[in-house]
């Protein structure tokens, strides 16, 4: 029996954090430039869905983002165009066949506002818990490093920017 397609679903606008994983545990992210090729993607698909991004952590087998929507029915449009374009610039550059995530991604609605520091709290302790930075702030590729220095990569949104 064939998944209901998530286009289905038009969920309410909202905030949700999101992940999505490397098929078996791939590594997705190999280099540095892999990592700024989805930062430029995530860049281009949230300004053209009109997402905010609250938090992002890209770790070397798996991605988490904390978005809000202020518009039902674009999530699905958002990360399908961001995994999408990903996959693509992955299976050129490494001559890879097959898929690169595993599965659907997995989107957790945060209902509470007070709920967001501590969703963003994990998403941003997640090098550090993974043993791969000894302070949060020193991995590149999360918003804690962005948050704890003040200076503004322009890809994350203060709360409420929508």
């Amino acid at each position: 029996m064939s998944r209901i397609p998530r286009s289905a679903f038009a969920l309410d606008p909202g905030y949700f954090h999101l992940i999505t994983r490397g098929n078996n545990g791939v590594t997705i992210f190999r280099d540095e430039l892999d990592y700024q090729h989805y930062l430029n993607l995530l860049r281009h698909y949230k300004k053209h869905f009109n997402v905010c991004l609250l938090a992002y952590c890209l770790m070397p087998n798996h991605v988490h983002l904390l978005v809000e929507l202020k518009k039902a029915g674009i999530l699905h449009k958002f990360m399908h165009g961001l995994n999408f374009a990903y996959s693509r610039h992955y299976q050129q550059r490494y001559r890879w066949s097959g898929h690169l995530w595993q599965g659907r991604y997995k989107s957790y609605l945060v209902e509470a506002e007070k709920y967001l520091t501590t969703c963003i709290e994990y998403i941003e302790s997640n090098p550090e818990k993974a043993g791969l930075v000894p302070k949060r702030e020193e991995y590149v590729w999360c918003s804690a490093q962005e948050r704890c220095s003040g200076c503004s990569n322009g890809l994350v949104d203060p709360l409420g920017t929508l």
